[in-house]
């Protein structure tokens, strides 16, 4: 389970936000993307009652990119803040999307590097790099205007 109230991020978040306080600066989180039960989702919103949202035009790319390859991808919204390492960053104004397994459980005796579906972590791999290397393009010709 993540460490408790995720203080870990939230201190490496705040002791660089200085230096990657801008808008050429994204946070990708993969946090257990390959369960052999379980789907993959990517993280929409955090939180009650007023929920946090992670970054709509990253989440929108990732959509797209996972149709475009037929990989079946859900939305997933976490009613509370304690799961994933990403959420103390949103807070400090991040941009920040994420993958995970849409599991109900966090970890169990099974989950060996040997039970990782090998097709799924291709399909987390294809979509980052996916993600990334178009909203790196994105950020180029904005800069070009």
């Amino acid at each position: 389970c993540e460490e408790l109230g995720l203080l870990g991020a939230m201190h490496w978040g705040l002791q660089h936000q200085s230096e990657l306080a801008n808008e050429k600066t994204v946070v990708f989180n993969l946090d257990m993307p390959c369960s052999h039960r379980y789907g993959l989702a990517y993280n929409g919103s955090f939180g009650f009652p007023r929920p946090w949202r992670t970054d709509s035009e990253l989440n929108e790319m990732l959509e797209e990119r996972a149709k475009e390859r037929k990989i079946s991808l859900k939305r997933l919204d976490i009613p509370f803040f304690s799961a994933l390492d990403h959420f103390p960053l949103v807070l400090l104004g991040y941009r920040c999307t994420g993958m995970a397994s849409a599991a109900t459980t966090i970890h169990g005796l099974s989950d060996t590097i040997e039970t990782v579906p090998k097709k799924q972590l291709q399909a987390v791999g294809d979509l980052s790099v996916d993600v990334l290397r178009s909203w790196l393009r994105d950020s180029a010709e904005h800069d070009e205007r």
